[in-house]
């Protein structure tokens, strides 16, 4: 009895370490994945464009903007217009996959030419390159678009 009780304290302890490893990665990988978050929307605003979305985008995300549902996501992005500053940058989430690299969760309040989003970030990092597996944003308030006067 002994000996099984020894047993079940020894693996409960390592599930402990585990996740004291995990808690302790996930803090010093949230600073670099909040710099690179708010960097990448500024980068991907400045054109709104799927065809320019460059190498800081995962390859799985480049897939789903070229179809209709991810070319509508980027019409209404469109709207809020460049990047121009970020609020309130936490990371909510990490998660290590085994061979796969690590996956986190960046938020934050993003202010726009246009109006303001909560903006949610999932980064992907592996081989040490971080890219962007996923983009959504929530609108707080767009401003009215003035008529284009034309002369």
């Amino acid at each position: 009895m002994k000996r099984i009780l020894m047993a079940l304290g020894s693996v409960f302890c390592l599930i402990i370490a585990a996740f004291g490893v995990l808690g302790v990665k996930a803090y010093f990988a949230s600073y670099q994945n909040n710099t690179f978050a708010v960097a990448a929307v500024e980068e991907i605003s400045e054109h709104w464009s799927i065809n320019r979305l460059g190498n800081i985008v995962h390859p799985n995300l480049l897939k789903m903007a070229n179809k209709p549902d991810g070319e509508r996501a980027f019409r209404i992005f469109r709207q809020y217009g460049a990047f121009e500053r970020a609020e309130q940058v936490h990371q909510t989430g990490y998660v290590i996959e085994y061979g796969a690299g690590t996956t986190a969760k960046v938020q934050f309040v993003g202010h726009f030419e246009n109006g303001a989003a909560n903006v949610t970030v999932k980064v992907h990092e592996a081989d040490g390159v971080r890219t962007v597996l996923g983009l959504h944003m929530e609108p707080l308030h767009i401003k009215e678009r003035l008529p284009q006067v034309t002369s």
